[in-house]
């Protein structure tokens, strides 16, 4: 299944009032909204917090430094996929347990709500603390020529859930979105990654879902962005793609546990991708068009 965006157009934008707002009073230092797609995205999603009367409070956080401005745009990312994909945000900031609050609350065709956390790591996870030190936090995320280990895609997955889990209240659905911008992207391992952290009964440690310690969430879905590069009106312009899958937990309290909608929408999500972002789906013959360097 294919969903595009809101605001579909038959040519790329050409101006982003709603970015440009935003970007004036930033107090971020890094390249963000150098790129045209990166633009496309954010005006997108900021006319879908306008839509939901959420638009002040996302235009302060995205304004925020670097680390808090991406938190915001991956709850905004997730927000809008799942509202794409039939289960609409009917409450934003709900209450959790502790004094804390969650991103939203979604609900679908069997109208059963499901508190919704979205959390994970950014890229500086894999970096050394001398590093970090040494003021690599503020430096770009990729440097042609740098090498470095990083570590188990799994472990960003169990990052999420501790980050989330003591917010989870015990008397609704919940599930923790793990959205994490690493190095290396968790598509490439996604089954693996979900497996290790929350199914496995080897070491180094017991997946999270094979008893009871987390009765109180009822499923993770591990979400990632990919670019999809096509050609319109002659101009070739990467646009962000989402994707999630989800992973149920078994060991679930029944008033946790994920509703049927949620988990037939999101369990076996093909490779294929189910959101584009930005612009339309483009024809066959853009698509042909697209793959001009195959031309024989």
């Amino acid at each position: 299944m294919s969903v595009s965006s809101p605001k579909a157009s038959e040519t790329w934008r050409r101006s982003w009032p709603l970015g440009d707002s935003v970007r004036r009073g930033s107090k971020w230092k890094d390249s963000y909204l150098i790129r045209e797609e990166e633009k496309d995205e954010l005006e997108t999603l900021l006319e879908f917090a306008q839509k939901k009367g959420q638009l002040d409070k996302y235009v302060r956080r995205v304004r925020c430094e670097q680390k808090h401005r991406n938190a915001a745009l991956m709850e905004l990312r997730a927000a809008f996929y799942l509202e794409a994909n039939g289960f609409s945000v009917v409450e934003w900031s709900p209450a959790g347990i502790g004094g804390h609050f969650g991103e939203f609350v979604v609900e679908g065709t069997c109208k059963q709500r499901v508190f919704v956390e979205v959390k994970g790591p950014e890229w500086q996870y894999d970096v050394q603390r001398d590093e970090l030190k040494a003021g690599r936090s503020g430096q770009p995320k990729y440097i042609d020529g740098e090498c470095r280990s990083i570590r188990p895609p799994w472990e960003a997955i169990q990052f999420a859930v501790d980050k989330a889990y003591g917010r989870l209240r015990d008397n609704i659905s919940n599930l923790v979105v793990s959205a994490a911008d690493r190095f290396v992207s968790v598509e490439h391992e996604t089954d693996s990654a979900a497996q290790e952290a929350l199914y496995s009964n080897s070491p180094p440690g017991f997946g999270y879902f094979t008893d009871q310690r987390y009765q109180n969430l009822g499923g993770v879905g591990v979400f990632w962005v990919t670019f999809d590069g096509i050609c319109i009106s002659e101009h070739r312009r990467s646009r962000p793609v989402y994707h999630m899958r989800l992973f149920p937990n078994p060991n679930a309290l029944s008033a946790t546990a994920l509703p049927s909608d949620i988990q037939t929408a999101f369990r076996d999500e093909p490779s294929q991708p189910k959101v584009p972002l930005v612009g339309r789906e483009p024809s066959p013959l853009e698509r042909y068009l697209a793959d001009a360097p195959k031309w024989k």
